[in-house]
């Protein structure tokens, strides 16, 4: 039988120093994270089970203890090659496989790690995910046919049951407690496994089932049922004449297969970001050289520099290949450094660095004006000979430089403008100015504000929403008169946020014709801002969310939302901004998310709410696996998500075409959420809520670093229930949430 250990290699670094040392990423200012996550399968694989799928299907989070989940990547292919983080702690989670309650062939392997950031420093941190299922397994060596036949061993526990047979004696079985508490110090004690032996004897008479509890299962443990028959008369079969002892073998040994990320391009000399423009004055590149370096696993399979546009560079081509013997000696000959790649070891695996030096000299031929160099770098792959093979990965990096004779100027694409506030970066080319900053002014004023930048960034604060600004860059007796401009975004006031606005519409049922109360004035759920699911329980003539007068927090209404039960299941009382659809059968389908009317990115969504869940949860059945552990016939919970997305979102409850919100969505830009599972807010009262929105990080394609996500926002989806869990028909009848005055804060 053969063990697999899955390692997914995954460099996190920071920035090249100036200068080739031991360790060529070691920091300043900022810590780095260099990760491996290592999965670690069991004795057998099951079929289909195979390394490709649990490469593609894995997900690591980055969390900070005082900030929450910072980044979330689905699929070794999404996982950067470097990532900078700030000082603190933080956790890393990784997942794989399939979790369900039991199965033959389903495996589920996770994995926990807290670690440190320093500044300066890079952390290295291995994230063992170790299979998460409690297997078992039956030696049947002793089961001897002519003294026990038709034999059943059935094993389980509260939530499902295997049985092995004769047929499958030789299968596994993998198990997911319902009781977990897998992350527990004292060894994850997860709970007991029940199991009935039951058959007839060599005379085909039925014996009576052989009852028995395995405690204190751990995951990644097995548990072999060694079923024994002692010598006593057939008439004590059942009682002693049937025994059982059971093995607990941890599962441990592994073989290794690899999986890398692609190369790394990134600068070498201290100072510069390639992610920003290179920006120096015309015959005068303050440094010696600007020194790059792409960073592999193993070799590479080509290197290629592209120049734009190459006669100004002085290059009689656009395009050299750097592998190659005449493009290699072209470049030299233009005073561009090439070194000997530099293998390095870390965590026992190498990595080779090319190192390309762009000359002062080769630089300073550029007169004012804006030039590209685009490094393309792939590398080899992997055959069969690692256990797997994938093809070669490419990574692309172009390097814009910016030459200009400005004593000090604002870079290009350095700006980040919100509503109300802005931030740029100067470049400083004279050494001799002092009190570098801006000016600015709104556009078409007479009068100047000035700003210093600190490290030579500029931030602006107490701007106007929707008002153009013209900006120059200034020091000590120096303007740059050239101009920049910027507009500030806007702000996007949330109609009927305090639900003032009542009507009703006609919706067909499968019961006739009904009235639906809508939380607008329009009378019409397509052009409504909000909606609810009013319409999916008006066949059972129930009204989930309606105006309230009682407890408000401004005007003469709120909104109330109540969990109700319809035909025996639960309906979560809930309102949203979209429209309802349509009913498919008892389930609905939902458009989430209105157009924004302005360019604008908010950073928390303020409210005012009073929740109160019932108790008596029942969960629809086949849904047990959605809802957490113990919440069956505990208390309910309350939950308000908010988002903002480049397309409206599509909901559908359907088990056969179920799709909620997903957060890996590439559409969905930014999200937040809060979530009740007590009282909250006292009686007869609203309190504030505050929700901060996070925009989401992605990956680039052709990017070997993760950004946060530049498209901008276009729709906003806000989804409130007094019932968490609705999606999933389960909650408790009598929960109430009560909403009022909701507004986005922006900077």
């Amino acid at each position: 039988m053969k063990k697999i250990f899955i390692y997914f290699s995954i460099l996190l670094a920071g920035a090249f120093v100036s200068c080739v040392s031991e360790s060529p990423f070691s920091l300043g200012g900022e810590g780095a994270l260099r990760m491996k996550m290592v999965m670690r399968g069991d004795l057998t694989r099951a079929e289909g089970d195979v390394d490709a799928d649990l490469a593609s299907n894995c997900k690591v989070l980055i969390s900070k203890a005082d900030k929450g989940l910072l980044y979330k990547y689905e699929g070794v292919s999404s996982i950067p090659d470097r990532l900078m983080l700030s000082t603190g702690s933080y956790v890393a989670e990784g997942y794989a496989g399939d979790s369900v309650s039991a199965s033959w062939d389903k495996k589920f392997y996770k994995g926990r790690r807290e670690f440190q950031i320093q500044s300066g420093a890079d952390t290295e941190v291995s994230l063992v995910c170790g299979i998460a299922n409690v297997v078992t397994a039956i030696n049947g060596q002793d089961m001897d046919p002519n003294m026990i036949k038709d034999w059943k061993l059935t094993v389980g526990h509260s939530r499902a049951d295997l049985e092995f047979t004769q047929d499958n004696i030789d299968d596994k079985g993998y198990f997911m407690m319902p009781s977990a508490d897998w992350n527990s110090a004292d060894g994850t004690d997860l709970g007991s496994l029940h199991y009935t032996i039951t058959g007839k004897d060599g005379n085909g008479k039925e014996f009576e089932p052989v009852k028995g509890t395995v405690d204190n299962v751990k995951p990644a443990h097995q548990y072999t049922f060694n079923v024994h028959f002692g010598l006593a008369d057939v008439s004590s079969l059942g009682g002693g004449y049937i025994s059982v002892e059971i093995d607990d073998e941890e599962l441990l040994r592994e073989d290794s297969i690899i999986f890398f990320g692609p190369p790394a391009i990134l600068s070498v000399t201290e100072g510069i970001d390639l992610d920003s423009p290179v920006t120096f004055a015309p015959n005068a590149f303050p440094i010696d050289s600007l020194e790059i370096g792409i960073k592999s696993h193993k070799e590479l399979a080509s290197l290629h520099l592209a120049f734009s546009p190459n006669e100004k560079f002085g290059l009689a081509d656009e395009d050299y290949d750097v592998l190659s013997y005449a493009g290699h000696m072209a470049l030299v000959d233009a005073k561009i450094g090439i070194k000997d790649p530099i293998i390095d070891t870390i965590n026992k695996e190498d990595y080779e660095t090319h190192y390309i030096s762009f000359s002062k000299e080769f630089l300073d031929k550029l007169g004012k004006g804006t030039y590209y160099i685009t490094v393309t770098a792939t590398d080899q792959g992997e055959t069969e000979s690692k256990g797997i093979s994938r093809p070669g990965k490419t990574t692309v990096k172009v390097i814009e430089l910016v030459v200009d004779n400005a004593k000090v100027l604002i870079k290009e694409n350095s700006m980040k403008v919100r509503s109300y506030s802005a931030q740029m970066n100067i470049q400083v080319n004279d050494k001799e100015v002092t009190n570098a900053g801006v000016q600015y002014r709104v556009k078409g004023q007479d009068d100047w504000t000035v700003l210093f930048a600190k490290d030579n960034v500029v931030k602006f604060s107490g701007l106007t929403p929707e008002t153009t600004y013209e900006v120059q860059a200034i020091a000590d007796d120096y303007v740059n008169d050239v101009s920049t401009e910027f507009t500030t975004e806007g702000i996007f006031i949330i109609p009927n946020a305090s639900f003032e606005e009542w009507s009703t519409y006609k919706a067909s049922t499968m019961l006739g014709t009904k009235t639906v109360i809508l939380p607008s004035n329009t009378g019409n759920k397509e052009t409504s801002f909000w909606g609810s699911g009013n319409e999916g329980s008006a066949t059972a003539n129930i009204t989930l969310t309606n105006k309230f007068e009682d407890i408000k927090h401004s005007g003469k209404y709120s909104a109330r939302l109540e969990s109700k039960s319809a035909f025996g299941i639960i309906a979560a009382g809930n309102i949203f901004i979209g429209k309802y659809d349509k009913t498919d059968g008892t389930n609905g389908v939902l458009q989430l998310g209105r157009k924004l009317n302005v360019l604008c990115h908010p950073t928390k969504l303020v409210a005012w709410a009073n929740y109160r869940p019932a108790s008596g949860v029942t969960v629809k059945p086949g849904n047990q696996e959605f809802v957490p552990e113990g919440f069956d016939g505990g208390t309910d919970h309350g939950q308000i998500y908010v988002a903002l997305t480049d397309e409206p979102i599509e909901i559908r409850t359907n088990p056969n075409n179920r799709k909620l919100m997903d957060l890996n969505d590439p559409h969905v830009l930014a999200y937040g959420e809060i979530t009740w599972t007590d009282n909250f807010g006292a009686d007869g009262t609203l309190e504030r809520i505050e929700i901060p929105i996070t925009y989401i990080e992605r990956k680039k394609a052709n990017d070997d670093v993760k950004r946060e996500n530049t498209n901008n926002p276009l729709y906003l989806v806000m989804v409130a229930s007094a019932s968490k869990y609705g999606d999933y028909f389960s909650g408790a009848a009598g929960s109430v949430l009560i909403l009022d005055d909701f507004e986005l804060v922006y900077e």
